[in-house]
């Protein structure tokens, strides 16, 4: 066993971490005191690695008898320590990001309360230490430049492709270019700890703090069905009104109030302490290495809430992640007709929600509509949208740089920002 990769250790040795990153969680443990018999086990991950490959575990050196003791469901118990992770699903022309795990959030919950036999499918998903939703704005195109990087980090492939920039990331990181070694670092519970919480009475505080937390995680998806319905009657008033909108951009429209709520991800440049990645290292492989000429302004996937001050979240019409996927690229006609549209769809929306026509008076999307700003946005100037250009005016994490480097321009162009939705919080 690699012990710089994974540890066998027990509650008084993990107490400290848990209680940085969650600790009411440490205090009810704390309270049971459980015994060297329940282990844990910390695993670090550097960025890139997958620490769940189609629902299959992956701990790099660990021995059979880990890999065995953490069997007892397809996803194992566990909490994020340090840094996150992200859950996705890949599909062959686009990465679909569904959860970001931070520090400090438990995840295998609904799996050790769900029986063997469930609905949730588990094989349709990865999760990756690190952003896998991950890319540069600027082109990347220029081939000389890119023969610097292949040299430097061995990179085979160049591409401009968002799905596959990851892979470039990745192998930055992996280099000796990454002084720092960013590396996420995940806690495992054994098995007889999900035993003793199903099983021991003196457990049972415990026991509720998951079923509390399994009920907060799942509150957007025990309100989907409800949202449907909701969907469905928006739906049927814009075929009243002979609006005709292509079905793509009704999809995006639910998409961007689903991420407004905080229930799916958006795109985010604020790196927000390198909680996703080594950001500032891959911006510096991009400055001193391939001479960009641009700020190498770097999107992750992210969550509104992240951010306690001012932040934006970001959709792109271009690079579509939406999870409802059926119409993707289907019926339109050109992104700027395409973001308009989906404007128009949004104003109609809103106005009924703040009519009461559309009835979710006390719920995260009727407080959405009345609080948080929509912009609709184009590398085209149009009246009634959000110039890529000016951006930055609002959002200067756009703008970060590495310290010590000389100032460069933002680069407007992007195939992103042709046709995007920025969510203002």
């Amino acid at each position: 066993m690699n012990n710089q990769t994974v540890q066998i250790i027990t509650w008084n040795e993990a107490r400290e971490k848990v209680k940085t990153v969650n600790p009411e969680l440490a205090a009810i443990v704390d309270d049971i005191n459980p015994g060297s018999e329940c282990k844990l086990y910390s695993v670090k991950y550097p960025y890139g690695e997958m620490i769940f490959k189609d629902a299959n575990l992956n701990i790099p050196g660990a021995p059979i008898e880990i890999l065995e003791n953490l069997n007892y469901r397809t996803i194992p118990l566990g909490i994020v320590l340090k840094n996150s992770l992200e859950v996705h699903a890949e599909e062959k022309h686009r990465i679909v990001p569904l959860t970001v795990i931070n520090e400090g959030i438990l995840f295998g919950i609904w799996e050790i309360f769900d029986p063997v036999v469930s609905y949730f499918v588990k094989l349709a998903w990865n999760v990756s230490s690190g952003a896998r939703s991950i890319f540069l704005l600027p082109p990347i195109s220029n081939k000389n430049a890119f023969l610097k990087l292949k040299k430097e980090f061995g990179i085979s492939n160049q591409s401009d492709r968002i799905k596959e920039q990851w892979q470039i990331f990745k192998q930055i990181a992996r280099s000796s270019f990454n002084h720092n070694s960013w590396h996420s670092n995940v806690l495992f519970f054994s098995k007889e700890w999900i035993k003793e919480i199903e099983g021991n009475n003196n457990w049972r505080e415990l026991k509720l703090y998951l079923y509390q937390q399994a009920w907060k995680q799942s509150m957007f998806w025990r309100f989907s069905s409800t949202m449907n319905f909701i969907w469905q009657s928006f739906t049927q008033h814009i075929y009243d009104v002979n609006l005709k909108p292509c079905l793509s951009s009704l999809e995006v429209l639910k998409h961007i109030i689903t991420i407004g709520v905080d229930a799916l991800p958006s795109f985010s440049s604020r790196s927000n302490n390198e909680l996703h990645g080594p950001i500032s290292i891959f911006q510096k492989a991009f400055l001193d290495i391939y001479s960009i000429d641009y700020i190498p302004t770097i999107m992750v996937a992210s969550y509104l809430s992240e951010q306690k001050e001012k932040s934006f979240g970001y959709y792109s019409c271009n690079s579509p992640t939406s999870i409802e996927a059926s119409y993707v690229n289907k019926g339109i006609r050109n992104a700027l007709v395409h973001i308009k549209e989906i404007h128009s769809l949004f104003s109609e929306f809103k106005q009924r929600v703040l009519e009461n026509k559309i009835k979710v008076n006390n719920t995260p999307v009727y407080d959405l509509m009345n609080h948080n700003k929509f912009d609709f946005i184009h590398t085209l100037h149009s009246e009634s949208l959000v110039l890529s250009a000016k951006l930055p005016v609002e959002d200067e994490s756009l703008l970060i740089m590495p310290e010590g480097y000389m100032k460069k321009e933002f680069y407007v162009g992007s195939s992103f920002f042709k046709g995007c939705i920025r969510i203002g919080k």
